[in-house]
């Protein structure tokens, strides 16, 4: 009779062995879901793209070293140059040496020193720089909330922010606004 303990005693281990197998098979693949989110899917290398509006006209040209796209759907890019805003090329041009896509969303990030060069038809060349600027399709207009300097012929600003229109035709500076013009330089 004393050898009648023994089955249910080697039962009992096989089922707590495979509980725990069970159990740390299952931990680590919830790990590294969350892990995953910025891991790279794939990456596209010197690509050239065109956004188009809901008629089928171009509205924006995106130039890029590398695409890296996210397992969470968000995009990384490298030495960007954004043109075409709203059509035709307009008379701006944005570089910037990073860029960033959140996920589900049709907007852009230009980060790390953007720079903005174009002029206004019969005006001389200006030029933006800034630390980030968003370029927004859905509102058709280019913002930034970090600091921005202006500087042309004659002429420079300085502000806390800015917000334009695709076209130029409205440039807003926000916060601390300061301009120089001197039409004799």
């Amino acid at each position: 009779m004393p050898k009648r303990p023994a089955p249910l005693f080697a039962f009992a281990i096989t089922v707590a062995l495979l509980g725990l197998t069970w159990v740390s098979v299952k931990r680590p693949a919830a790990q590294s879901t969350a892990l995953d989110a910025d891991r790279p899917r794939y990456y596209l290398d010197n690509t050239e793209w065109v956004r188009y509006d809901a008629n089928g006209n171009p509205e924006q040209r995106v130039r890029t070293q590398r695409i890296v796209m996210l397992a969470d759907d968000s995009a990384r890019l490298t030495e960007l140059t954004v043109d075409q805003l709203g059509g035709e090329q307009g008379p701006w041009v944005l570089r910037a040496p990073t860029g960033y896509s959140p996920p589900d969303s049709r907007r852009l990030l230009l980060e790390n020193t953007v720079t903005i060069e174009g002029h206004w038809p019969g005006d001389p060349p200006l030029k933006l720089e800034t630390q980030q600027m968003w370029v927004d399709p859905e509102v058709h207009q280019i913002y930034t909330e970090t600091p921005v300097s202006i500087a042309g012929v004659a002429r420079s600003a300085n502000a806390n922010g800015m917000r334009a229109d695709w076209d130029a035709d409205r440039v807003q500076l926000q916060g601390n606004v300061k301009v120089r013009y001197d039409p004799s330089e």
